[in-house]
């Protein structure tokens, strides 16, 4: 009978994530998120993704049936957009802010300053979504 080597096969954490070189949760501890101005870019990121919620869900019942949203098309029809639409925002700054912290995590080893521009683009991402969300919901109301 051949003796299979435990050594060899890769150990599976509580949650789920093979431990060893790719562990987040070791990566986390010690890395990234050890220093507090990337955890203060991140509090940043969320308070601003929070209130653009926030703010959509205090004036949807004010927007007219039409709101200004895709300022890129040519006047007139094509830069109108369903209210519904004003959601685009603040859920793609969430997927960039989510997307773009997993990857500054596994990234922060090998390479610190990619890591750390990583993370200052995510709070700037946010930024500029809730500023985009703040003006369209000022102009309607």
């Amino acid at each position: 009978m051949a003796k299979v080597n435990s050594g060899a096969l890769p150990k599976v954490g509580i949650q789920g994530i093979v431990s060893g070189k790719f562990s987040i949760t070791q990566e986390v501890k010690t890395g990234l998120l050890s220093e507090r101005v990337n955890v203060a870019v991140l509090v940043f990121c969320l308070f601003f993704e929070l209130v653009q919620l926030v703010l959509i869900g205090v004036f949807w019942n004010k927007f007219p049936p039409q709101i200004p949203l895709f300022y890129s098309k040519p006047w007139g029809d094509g830069l109108l957009a369903s209210p519904v639409a004003l959601w685009i925002l603040p859920l793609l700054a969430l997927f960039y802010i989510i997307l773009n912290f997993t990857i500054a995590i596994i990234i922060y080893k090998s390479e610190k300053f990619l890591a750390r521009v990583i993370v200052f683009t995510s709070g700037l991402v946010s930024f500029i979504s809730f500023y985009a969300v703040f003006k369209i919901i000022t102009l309607l109301i």
